[in-house]
Parts: C-alpha cells; sequence; structure tokens
C-alpha cells in the first residue's frame, strides 16, 4: 500500500504491523514479484505490483507485508 490521505496512510502509526489477525488487507494491492515502477523499463520484468501511479513525483513510501510461517522449532529458547 502507497500511504495517502484517501486511504487513511497519513494516520497509520504502527497499525499496518498486523499482530491483531486475522488482518484487514482489504484496501492493499497484492501480486507477486517485486513492488515499485520504471520510467525506463529497465527493470519491469521484476515488478509484479507496479506503484507508478501512486508514487512517481508523490509519495516516498510503500509499505509491504510479506505474510510467513515460524514453527516452534525456528524459534530459539530466549534463556539459552
Amino acid at each position: 500500500m502507497v500511504p495517502s490521505v484517501d486511504n487513511g496512510g497519513n494516520e497509520l502509526g504502527k497499525t499496518w504491523h498486523g499482530g491483531k489477525e486475522p488482518f484487514d488487507h482489504d484496501d492493499w494491492d497484492s501480486g507477486n514479484d517485486g513492488v515499485g515502477y520504471d520510467q525506463n523499463a529497465d527493470y519491469d520484468a521484476h515488478i509484479g505490483i507496479d506503484v507508478d501511479t501512486e508514487m512517481n513525483d508523490i509519495n516516498q513510501s510503500v509499505f509491504v507485508r510479506i505474510p510467513f510461517n515460524v514453527s516452534v522449532s525456528d524459534k530459539k529458547n530466549p534463556t539459552s
């Protein structure tokens, strides 16, 4: 999501971090590959979510959420 006044991004604070799952991501774009834009088409093949319209000469930030799972065996014991 590219934060803006229209989508409430100017007041997000840390609410986009999640932690209160299921996270409501209805206003967020979704896709595969990279997030960004390229005016010269050098990186277009690597951009799955093109944010040119929302960012170019408008905004310098984009928020990206990538889902992942952590198993119990992946966690380290904090006391050891």
